[in-house]
């Protein structure tokens, strides 16, 4: 919630009109009763990453986290293209995860979703760029969120040295440390940048 304030504030003011925020349930809906010329989609979806061994994971639980972290912004980012396309201008970033880059143990499920979600933005950059559509994806790690990281664990003083052990900056990021940098991906001044999947870490990847 706060770092979607924080980018609603920054990126929101550049282009002097409309803000959404579109849920995972109805996208199509919402998309589709937007009228009027669109000019940057950030995709920043969340889902926890359960703990399980690999040969644990049901078909089920597998498909929910693809739906929730990889099929839900595509289908989102094909409803939005073609208004970019027609304009021959815009802007798309991936909010996903920096996990990929060294993918743990028994979170298969998670690991594999945001993997494909980075090749996505990738991809989406090769065919999008003859358009002038620059797409990137931001993967962070070790941001302060209660989604990631609940109030207990960051409060307990044991708990939070450890999850900063593996960080060289020894502290978690904050959610406009990100977000800064997404503002910047969207404005005129990375216009020649697309095809990247930034992490942004504090030096762990």
């Amino acid at each position: 919630q706060q770092q979607r304030q924080f980018i609603h504030d920054s990126v929101h003011p550049q282009f002097n009109g409309h803000c959404h925020f579109i849920s995972a349930e109805t996208p199509q809906e919402i998309a589709a009763s937007v009228d009027y010329e669109v000019d940057v989609l950030i995709n920043n979806d969340a889902y926890p990453a359960k703990r399980a061994q690999f040969q644990d994971i049901t078909t089920e639980e597998f498909t929910e986290t693809l739906d929730n972290l990889t099929v839900f912004p595509f289908t989102l980012t094909r409803l939005v293209v073609d208004k970019m396309r027609n304009k021959n201008k815009g802007k798309i970033v991936f909010i996903t995860s920096a996990i990929p880059f060294r993918p743990p143990r028994n979170y298969a499920s998670y690991v594999i979703a945001r993997a494909a979600t980075n090749s996505m933005a990738q991809v989406l950059a090769q065919e999008l760029a003859e358009h002038n559509i620059q797409v990137n994806a931001v993967a962070p790690n070790f941001i302060e969120s209660p989604t990631y990281f609940p109030p207990d664990l960051i409060n307990d003083p044991k708990a939070y040295a450890k999850i900063i052990k593996p960080i060289p900056l020894k502290r978690l990021g904050t959610p406009e440390e990100p977000a800064h940098f997404v503002e910047f991906l969207v404005s005129s001044k990375a216009d020649y940048i697309t095809g990247q999947v930034f992490p942004f870490a504090g030096g762990w990847v």
